[in-house]
């Protein structure tokens, strides 16, 4: 059963395709979509699908948007007509600079906001990143997006293994509680199935879990002093992702 929860960019490629090549931001979309979703990378904003005019402007990775439809041009790219969420300007994005966004969850009563200490520390971590458990494998990371809702950040994330790890999985979700210099706190949960260590069974925890990165390090790794199914699980590993 596969676990990954992301929306990952064949997805977005999936939907259906408004096909008017000559389609502009003002004209309207046919059959909107209406899907969150969130800039993986560092995307110039457009006031059509096209790079042949300038940009109209530049937002950064972790900026979160609305896709309202999508057109494909001469090369069959697909590029996606968006509203900001901030200004509600519509205008057109890449469609390789875009991922789907879960519908964000509904907080518990009392949850509050994201308590963030460090403003460089948390732009850093909204966006999507690489997912890891070592005993799945390093190679070929899994998903994981962290994204914002009225000052709350979620954090969804899972990697399924491949080759001899084939059927393991790993999936971690929940609420970041604090964001501060090299780490960040989740309240939610820690799950995963491994074969070669957890037989038939997964392994599962849930409460306030920290992450923490070195100096220069390009991951966060979770911190364990004590685990419900043995010590390997404190080499799970958010990493950084790659701007460019």
């Amino acid at each position: 059963m596969r676990r990954l929860l992301m929306l990952a960019l064949a997805a977005l490629i999936a939907l259906p395709v408004i096909q008017a090549p000559s389609a502009r931001a003002e004209q309207e979309v046919d059959e909107p979509l209406y899907v969150p979703a969130m800039l993986i990378r560092e995307g110039n904003f457009r006031a059509d699908p096209s790079t042949k005019n300038p940009p109209i402007g530049t937002y950064p990775a972790g900026t979160q948007v609305l896709i309202l439809g999508s057109v494909q041009d001469s090369q069959q790219r697909t590029w996606y007509l968006i509203r900001l969420y901030d200004t509600g300007q519509e205008g057109w994005m890449f469609g390789n600079l875009l991922r789907a966004l879960p519908q964000f969850p509904n907080p518990p009563s009392g949850m509050g906001v994201t308590v963030v200490k460090d403003t460089a520390e948390r732009d850093l971590l909204v966006g999507g990143h690489g997912l890891t458990l070592q005993w799945i494998g390093v190679k070929q990371q899994g998903e994981l997006v962290a994204y914002e809702d009225l000052g709350l950040i979620y954090i969804d994330g899972a990697q399924d293994g491949t080759g001899q790890a084939q059927g393991d999985w790993i999936e971690v979700k929940g609420y970041v509680t604090l964001i501060d210099t090299g780490r960040f706190a989740l309240k939610g949960s820690v799950e995963y199935h491994v074969a070669s260590l957890t037989g038939q069974g997964n392994c599962r925890s849930t409460g306030t879990f920290v992450f923490e990165r070195a100096a220069k390090k390009k991951n966060w790794r979770l911190q364990t002093t004590a685990s419900p199914c043995g010590k390997w699980d404190q080499f799970v590993d958010v990493y950084v992702r790659d701007e460019k």
